[in-house]
């Protein structure tokens, strides 16, 4: 996630990102050093999960094998559902949500804009009607959908779709998209310094509005960063 600059090293990921290390598995991939895994669930469930997302990773971050190609090996694997279901980077609502299509790309936009990232697993989640009336009730003042540019146009189509729903369940969303690369996660720069002792007294100023540690340092150093 360094590498790729899609999160802070020094802050805690949001608890529904976790890493997974290579030696957990039986499968003895070269260059495989382990799993990052997102948890999903469906919205208005409880909180209760659905299903999670394993993204195996080399040392640059960058997408491997799980097991040998023969075997049958592909570099994302979910377990159980992800049928329906989203991934939550961040409590608060404030600056409303973002919405994205893959796991990096909801990082990327947690880690430089205080409202709430949605993974939606991919495209299809841009076009369910369930997941559209959730965003309407939970995305704040304002959803932005952050459309993936690639060559087909059908990243950008599916954003709109997005979009389009929601503002039939009465809520308000944007399309955007990022000024370099092809998506959130492709295109961002590394981050900029922050003054560590600014970083902290901002942080126990929103830990005393209510928020936990995770999230009050995600939000100061969001903040801080503009």
């Amino acid at each position: 996630m360094a590498r790729r600059h899609l999160w802070r090293p020094d802050l805690e990921l949001p608890p529904s990102v976790r890493w997974l290390p290579a030696e957990r598995w039986h499968w003895r991939v070269p260059g495989l050093v382990g799993a990052i895994v997102a948890a999903f669930g469906r919205p208005n469930n409880g909180g209760r999960l659905s299903g999670v997302e394993l993204i195996h990773v080399n040392v640059d971050g960058r997408p491997i094998l799980d097991r040998p190609k023969a075997d049958g090996g592909i570099p994302k694997r979910n377990h159980g559902s992800l049928e329906g279901a989203v991934c939550v980077l961040g409590l608060t609502g404030r600056g409303g949500a973002n919405v994205a299509e893959g796991l990096a790309d909801a990082l990327a936009l947690a880690a430089r804009l205080p409202g709430r990232a949605v993974c939606m697993g991919g495209t299809a989640g841009f076009r369910s009607p369930t997941l559209a009336a959730w965003l309407a009730q939970n995305a704040g003042p304002h959803g932005r959908v952050w459309a993936d540019l690639d060559e087909s146009g059908a990243g950008l189509a599916a954003a709109r779709a997005l979009a389009s729903a929601v503002k039939v369940n009465g809520a308000w969303a944007s399309i955007e998209h990022v000024g370099a690369g092809d998506d959130p996660g492709a295109a961002g720069a590394s981050f900029n310094t922050l003054d560590d002792e600014e970083l902290r007294v901002y942080t126990a100023d929103l830990e005393h509005e209510g928020l936990p540690g995770w999230e009050a340092a995600r939000v100061a150093s969001t903040i801080l960063t503009h």
